[in-house]
């Protein structure tokens, strides 16, 4: 028997299993970008509109920094790739990490893969499966996506430029998160490793298109980005070794899965003590030492990307001033220049967060399907019990996350402008966003105890946070709808005096734990 032996039918069985999770993602990116496209042709219906447009942008090196490089800006198609196409690079870099951690060192850590390899199966049909399912739906929401934006009158050869970029994005994270899984021996471990590479990605890109661009070579979104889609100069070969870095990793993590045992790992442990430690003694504490690594992974994320923006803080905000229309485009507001783009950053790092908060809560989920919560309920362990040992990591964790990338911030633009005052106001700030934060993590508690079929909500309310307050601007959203963020009720900078907003999160956040609670001890598991 040969080790693909039986890829075919587990092909067919991932595809089946994921099918929903591909529908989702994939109207989800391709629907954003057709709003974009859609709003971008009324805002700049004119070549002077997009020309004042493109004048604004070459010059803000904050734009650059969060949207990437501008190409062709004085065109429609350069116009919705600069709003909006570095945020759905990100979303299908996370679509492949998830995608390919719920289909590899997930099954490996429930022991549904051992169920799998006792049958007439190679020891690498499961991972080839999960490769093939993953770059499938990444060239699936690429194609998607070019489709949409040719029906929408964008050219053609611009259009399947940046449907490639797509697919090539996610190629290159579907070998990282494979690799990932080889070196890691949990599921949390290898999302907190694989989303690590993401942040850096981001804060490597950034920080290269702000400075002279060099730095962009040693990212995979500097890459795709590189292709210059809708531009004259269009380049195919930066999207070859985007997807060429990604099978190249693919490859490498089958050779390691093919020498390791099932269930181990590179990075192993060794002998534990003969007793268990305090931090193993109690449902509570034992279920934060195993959050832990995942909060590691996404404060360094968090780290590295508060570095990055505060670093280059004090040159953008020379631009924010000398170019007030920029501000106005950011959807900062007529603020100072300086407020305006540490807000934009503290939102970032917020919704960074978030995401963390919910992907804690969704290891409950997990916990819960694979049977493990049977087990922890078996003891002497109330469901209320079990159900606060998962939110109280995911609580703390994203208090965490947000405070070491607001400290981060805070610190670096406080060094470059030589003012330390900066250190309390935008910490102070950060921590302020954090009943948002878990607002957001309550309606997650509240779908996992009440109605956890449906606990993928809590990942589309993230979203809808994502696309209300970053692209609200670019999608001219009324004021009635981008007040339904919580993230519209933080107390901002300068005053950074909490209103009322602040206190109705707070009691709708404990409203909803409770909802929560009282669904899990009510409802049956599974």
């Amino acid at each position: 028997m040969t080790t693909f032996a039986g890829t075919a039918w587990q092909l067919r069985l991932t595809t089946r299993l994921e099918r929903w999770q591909v529908l989702l993602w994939t109207v989800g990116i391709a629907g954003l970008l057709a709003a974009i496209v859609d709003s971008m042709a009324s805002l700049y219906p004119t070549v002077a509109d997009r020309e004042q447009y493109a004048a604004i942008n070459d010059a803000s090196p904050a734009l650059q920094a969060i949207n990437g490089p501008g190409h062709a800006l004085d065109t429609p198609g350069g116009i919705v790739v600069f709003e909006v196409g570095g945020y759905l690079l990100v979303a299908v870099a996370l679509m492949a990490v998830l995608g390919m951690t719920r289909l590899t060192r997930s099954e490996e850590e429930h022991g549904r893969a051992e169920l799998t390899l006792s049958t007439a199966t190679g020891t690498l049909a499961p991972l080839a499966a999960a490769v093939l399912t993953m770059i499938a739906t990444s060239a699936l929401i690429g194609a998607t996506c070019a489709a949409g934006m040719i029906l929408l009158g964008l050219p053609a050869e611009g259009a399947w430029s940046y449907g490639a970029s797509v697919a090539a994005i996610g190629v290159f994270f579907v070998g990282v998160t494979a690799l990932a899984a080889q070196v890691c021996g949990t599921a949390g471990e290898t999302l907190g490793l694989s989303g690590l590479v993401i942040a850096a990605s981001y804060g490597v890109r950034a920080a290269g298109d702000v400075g002279d661009g060099e730095l962009s070579a040693w990212s995979p979104f500097g890459w795709v980005q590189y292709a210059a889609p809708f531009a004259d100069h269009q380049r195919g070969w930066p999207l070859g070794i985007a997807a060429g870095a990604g099978l190249l990793l693919v490859a490498v993590a089958m050779a390691v899965r093919n020498r390791r045992d099932l269930g181990a790992a590179l990075l192993t442990r060794g002998p534990g003590r003969p007793a268990a430690g305090a931090s193993l003694v109690g449902l509570l504490t034992a279920t934060v030492r195993v959050a832990t690594p995942a909060v590691v992974g996404w404060a360094l994320g968090g780290l590295f990307v508060g570095s990055v923006f505060g670093v280059a803080g004090e040159e953008v905000t020379k631009v924010f001033a000398a170019t007030p229309e920029i501000a106005l485009l950011l959807g900062t507001g007529r603020t100072e220049a300086t407020e305006g783009y540490l807000r934009l950053v503290l939102l970032l790092i917020a919704l960074l967060a978030t995401g963390y908060a919910v992907s804690a809560l969704q290891r409950v989920r997990s916990t819960e399907r694979n049977g493990l919560g049977d087990l922890t309920l078996a003891a002497s362990v109330s469901r209320t019990r079990w159900l606060l040992s998962g939110v109280f990591p995911s609580l703390l964790g994203s208090a965490v996350v947000l405070a070491v990338g607001t400290a981060a911030l805070g610190g670096t633009f406080a060094a470059v402008t030589d003012d330390a005052d900066w250190v309390g106001r935008v910490l102070r700030s950060g921590l302020w966003h954090l009943p948002a934060v878990w607002l957001v993590a309550a309606i997650a508690v509240a779908l996992l105890g009440a109605l956890p079929r449906f606990f993928v909500a809590a990942w589309a309310v993230l979203a809808a946070c994502v696309v209300i307050d970053m692209l609200g601007p670019a999608l001219q959203l009324e004021e009635g709808v981008t007040d339904v963020s919580p993230f519209a009720h933080v107390p901002q900078l300068p005053d950074v005096e909490p209103g009322m907003g602040v206190w109705v999160m707070g009691a709708a956040g404990l409203a909803l734990l409770l909802v929560g609670n009282l669904g899990m001890r009510r409802r049956d598991l599974g």
